[in-house]
């Protein structure tokens, strides 16, 4: 085989592992539907939705965007402009999540968006008791761009509805959960996912 024939080869390989790398995410999403115990606890987001280039603000005041949200599988949530007992409940389960994924745990963040709150000392205050998870001050418009015309469940007021979210190491959202979702089988689904995936 020649140099230029060796090359191509190369080449195509290449090829092939870059599409596997993209393209395997998406396809857990599409072909894991659930089965018995083998299926998934949480809802899948048909197709997967891609976030949108967006701006938000950690507790420091420095800007962040989409990258925050990659190259790692990522549990979110969405609170309100106040951190009440729905909010404090999912923050909970978040991080117990994350904490009990053990040799995977590099590979798993939790975050928390808070839409509306201008101030950053609520938000460092409510995560004390939540230590692994990170938080980000997000605007109504820019939680609106990172995934336009999604209806993000949100919990502003007692007894509103309220979501958790799973975000692949790319930047798309896959899966959702109630917030009174039980923590061990979104454990469960983690670990398939991490286990299926080398991504992240």
């Amino acid at each position: 085989m020649t140099s230029t024939e060796t090359n191509r080869v190369k080449g195509r390989l290449t090829l092939v592992v870059l599409a596997l790398v993209f393209i395997l995410p998406m396809a857990v999403a599409y072909l894991w539907q659930p089965s018995g115990d083998a299926g998934n606890y949480g809802t899948l987001i048909e197709p997967p939705r891609p976030l949108a280039q967006f701006e938000m603000t950690d507790l420091d005041g420095n800007a962040a965007g989409i990258d925050t949200l990659r190259e790692k599988w990522t549990l979110l949530y969405v609170g309100g402009e106040q951190c009440l007992a729905q909010c404090r409940s999912s923050l909970y389960k978040i991080e117990r999540v994350r904490l009990t994924q053990g040799k995977n745990i590099k590979r798993v963040q939790s975050l928390y968006l808070a839409p509306g709150t201008t101030d950053a000392r609520a938000v460092e205050d409510t995560l004390v008791e939540y230590a692994g998870v990170r938080g980000y001050r997000i605007t109504r418009d820019q939680l609106n761009a990172m995934a336009p015309g999604f209806e993000w469940g949100t919990s502003g007021e007692e007894g509103a509805s309220d979501r958790i979210y799973l975000v692949d190491p790319l930047g798309n959202l896959m899966m959702s959960y109630p917030g009174d979702a039980d923590p061990t089988g979104m454990k469960k689904d983690l670990q398939r996912l991490l286990k299926v995936s080398q991504i992240g």
